[in-house]
């Protein structure tokens, strides 16, 4: 699987879209997994998981030749939904765990999971640190 998957990382560096397609196919499920665990809407989980597969799409001739894939997708995925997150709040909106087994992907992955673990930590102090911000903000207006 691994030489099949860096021949098609190879082929889609070079402008393959079907080899590309490939990679989509192999890895969307547990994309979009990660990213509606983020942020608990399946519609912008949707287009998180997209936007990261556009920009994988467009940094793939820089991805390390030997790397795995999925990792890094993972990585541009997370910091992808940050942004999106960011923009439109949605973290605080709570989802289901029917929602994220509905998409048959495993909640842990061994291979992955402490890297998984350590951007989701990442994730939970970015918002974590903005909610508190802005709450002292709001609190600073109100009381100055």
């Amino acid at each position: 699987m691994a030489t099949c998957e860096a021949q098609l990382i190879e082929s889609a560096a070079h402008g393959d879209q079907e080899a590309f397609r490939h990679l989509w196919e192999i890895h969307h499920a547990a994309a979009m997994a990660a990213a509606l665990r983020l942020c608990h809407q399946h519609a912008l989980a949707e287009e998180i998981t997209q936007g990261a597969f556009l920009l994988a799409w467009r940094g793939l001739p820089r991805f390390q030749k030997g790397n795995p894939f999925r990792p890094w997708l993972m990585r541009i995925l997370y910091r992808h939904a940050l942004d999106v997150m960011e923009k439109q709040r949605s973290y605080l909106h709570p989802i289901s765990l029917d929602d994220v087994l509905e998409l048959g992907v495993p909640l842990s992955s061994d291979s992955h999971n402490e890297e998984q673990s350590n951007l989701q930590e990442q994730v939970a102090q970015r918002f974590q640190h903005n909610y508190i911000g802005t709450e002292h903000l709001l609190l600073g207006l109100v009381q100055g």
